[in-house]
C-alpha cells in the first residue's frame, strides 16, 4: 500500500503458509509478508496469518510486516489479531528479519499505531545477524520514530498463549531512537506476555 492511502483494511490472509494455515516450505515472498509505505492512514491489518517471508540480503525487506516511510506520513494503524512468524497451530515459521518492523527513514512520521493481541516469534531465525544488538531479527522493532504515540497490550511475543516456546532471536521488543511507546497499561487486560526471546 504506497502513497497516500486511506482507510484499508489487510484481514484474514495467509500470507507464507498453506491454505489451511499451516506452514510449508518455500511458501514465503522473497521480501515483506505485508508492506505499508509512502502517505498511508487508516490501515487496518487483522487477523493475517504472516509467515517465512524474506531473503537474507535485504533487511528492512524481509519482515513479516514492515511499516516504512520516507518522507511522508504514516497514521492511526491498528494491527491486531495476527500470528507474525507462527502458523495456524503456532508451529514456527519465523520471517527472516522481525517480525514487525516500522521505521522512519528520512523525514515524515509514523504515528498513532495500536498493536493487540497478537501472536509474534520466531522471527530473525535466518538473519546473518541473528546474535548481534539489532531490531532486524526482533519480534518488534521501532526504529528512528519519535513522538510515534504507539500502544502495544495483548500479545504474546515470544510464547504461545500456552506459553510455549516460540523466541525470536534477539529482543521481544526493540525500541531505537524511539519515544511515545506505551507498552502494556494498569489494567490486566493490556498485558503483553514475553517468553524465550534470545535477548530481552
Amino acid at each position: 500500500f504506497p502513497y497516500t492511502t486511506l482507510f484499508r483494511s489487510i484481514r484474514g490472509n495467509l500470507i507464507g503458509v498453506q491454505s489451511n494455515g499451516l506452514t510449508a516450505s518455500n511458501l514465503g515472498n522473497g521480501r515483506n509478508g505485508i508492506k505499508v509505505s509512502g502517505g498511508a492512514s487508516g490501515i487496518n491489518i487483522l487477523n493475517n496469518i504472516v509467515c517465512n517471508n524474506g531473503i537474507q540480503d535485504n533487511k528492512s525487506n524481509s519482515s513479516g510486516i514492515c511499516i516504512e516511510t520516507n518522507g511522508s506520513t504514516i497514521s492511526n494503524l491498528i494491527i491486531s489479531g495476527n500470528n507474525i512468524g507462527v502458523d495456524k497451530a503456532y508451529s514456527k515459521a519465523g520471517n527472516i528479519f522481525a517480525g514487525l518492523y516500522l521505521r522512519v527513514v528520512s523525514g515524515g512520521s509514523i504515528s498513532t499505531v495500536s498493536l493487540t493481541n497478537n501472536v509474534i516469534g520466531d522471527n530473525g531465525n535466518s538473519a546473518p545477524n541473528a546474535n548481534l544488538h539489532t531490531g532486524y531479527s526482533s519480534g518488534v522493532a521501532f526504529l528512528d520514530c519519535p513522538n510515534v504515540n504507539a500502544t502495544i497490550t495483548g500479545n504474546y511475543i515470544g510464547m504461545t498463549p500456552s506459553g510455549g516456546d516460540i523466541g525470536n532471536y534477539h529482543n521481544g521488543i526493540e525500541l531505537a531512537n524511539t519515544s511515545g511507546v506505551v507498552v502494556g497499561g494498569t489494567n490486566t487486560s493490556l498485558r503483553n506476555y514475553f517468553g524465550y526471546n534470545k535477548a530481552n
